[in-house]
């Protein structure tokens, strides 16, 4: 089935991390955690190497900076399997609406909270909107 998967891009995996983040932010998980899964993030994206491909060739990913054994597990499931558990468990555990804003993992997860929570925002449109009036 892994060859079945297509091959992601380190955006790609960055994004997922980063979604994961903001994710575990909403839910107050622990700061520090959510910290290192937006640092392993940017720092996948930056990288010259293929994630994908030194995955596929059992590489150890502990070796960069801000992936350390955790990181590199869920990395490693992401581009197997195109997915992470964790990140779709949390997803289910969320409004639908807050889980749609995951699709936006660049979003800072506390003003998107406060934004949902004071401007009554139901969905990722009437946050577009609300955005493009102020």
């Amino acid at each position: 089935m892994a060859s079945e998967t297509r091959s992601l891009s380190n955006a790609e995996i960055g994004d997922r991390l980063a979604s994961l983040a903001q994710l575990l932010s909403m839910q107050k998980e622990n700061p520090y955690k959510v910290k290192a899964y937006q640092r392993a993030a940017a720092k996948i994206r930056t990288l010259s190497e293929s994630i994908d491909e030194l995955v596929h060739e059992n590489k150890d990913l502990t070796v960069y900076a801000g992936i350390g054994e955790a990181i590199s597990h869920a990395v490693q499931e992401i581009v197997r399997t195109g997915t992470l558990g964790k990140l779709e468990r949390l997803r289910s555990q969320v409004s639908p609406e807050l889980a749609g804003l995951t699709d936006y993992p660049r979003l800072d997860p506390k003003r998107v909270l406060r934004a949902y929570k004071k401007l009554g925002i139901s969905s990722v449109s009437e946050f577009a909107q609300q955005a493009r009036k102020r």
